[in-house]
């Protein structure tokens, strides 16, 4: 007897499969994105419109792939990366590098702040509804 599809395998894809790809897709574009913004290769407009990009798949990832089960471990996952990518951005503002070097550390420090442009817009979806959860417990 075949098993009837649920909502969320309608059509033969699932939800967590989409947000699954959403964030591997939100992570490489900010690689890719921040990579591009330290070495210069992309302008401030392309960039604003990118960085808003990142935003909104970040409150998709949240949204459709984070479970109750997973809120708090990507909670802290999210702030340990956050704080770590904050803490690596102000040593590399700190050192001074040779100029070969310096286009690559700014290129990391833009990966970074990529990222988290990515992230903390899930980890802020998350929070509020671990918090609405908690609330109405």
């Amino acid at each position: 007897m075949k098993k009837k599809p649920s909502k969320k395998e309608a059509d033969g894809i699932k939800t967590s499969d989409i947000g699954k790809w959403s964030f591997i897709v939100g992570i490489a574009i900010a690689i890719i994105v921040g990579l591009w913004a330290g070495f210069g290769k992309i302008d401030t407009n392309t960039l604003g419109i990118t960085y808003a990009v990142l935003v909104i798949l970040g409150l998709f990832v949240g949204l459709i792939n984070i479970t109750s089960e997973e809120a708090e471990p990507f909670l802290v996952a999210t702030i340990a990366l956050m704080v770590g990518a904050d803490v690596m951005n102000s040593a590399l503002g700190v050192f001074k590098f040779e100029q070969h070097l310096a286009s690559l550390m700014t290129a990391i420090s833009k990966t970074l702040v990529a990222i988290n442009y990515f992230i903390a817009p899930a980890a802020f979806v998350v929070a509020l509804l671990l918090i609405y959860k908690l609330g109405k417990d």
